[in-house]
Formats: structure tokens, C-alpha cells, sequence
């Protein structure tokens, strides 16, 4: 895999993960908001992901999968060269 594949990508971390995913949380809008109109590629890690569904309600779960898969850029896992 090339590192073309990860250039100009936006990293992104467990609070605007969080806060998109959880509506409860303060920063929901915003985080939402840019999600939405972001254009570029997005990149994060397994801890990462792995901290965001230890933070976010279990109960919330299913509509948080909707969520992530309504938005116009899919998260793909990829192995970093």
C-alpha cells in the first residue's frame, strides 16, 4: 500500500468521533456539521476506534451505525504501509 493513500488525509481522534456519534454531547453540532461537509479522506487507528465504542452508550449503538453509514464518506480500514 502506498503512502499517497494517507497524504492529505484529516486524522481524526476519539472526541470529534464521539461527539458526532453521541447526541448528547455538547460539541454534536459542530462535529456533525463538519462530517457532513467535509470533502477529504478521513484516517484514525483501532485504539481510536476502539476508545469510541467503549465511550458511547451501548444502547445508542444501532442508531450510531446508521449514522456512520448515512454519511457520504464510508470509513474503510486499511493497514498503514
Amino acid at each position: 500500500m502506498s503512502r499517497v493513500l494517507f497524504r492529505g488525509a484529516t486524522l481524526l481522534d476519539t472526541s470529534p468521533l464521539v461527539a458526532w456519534l453521541e447526541r448528547s454531547d455538547q460539541d454534536h453540532q459542530a462535529c456533525a456539521g463538519f462530517f457532513q461537509r467535509h470533502q477529504g479522506a478521513f484516517v484514525s487507528t483501532w485504539p481510536v476506534l476502539t476508545e469510541v465504542c467503549h465511550l458511547i452508550p451501548p444502547s445508542s449503538h444501532t442508531d450510531n451505525l446508521e449514522q456512520a453509514q448515512a454519511i457520504s464518506h464510508p470509513f474503510r480500514a486499511q493497514q498503514p504501509p
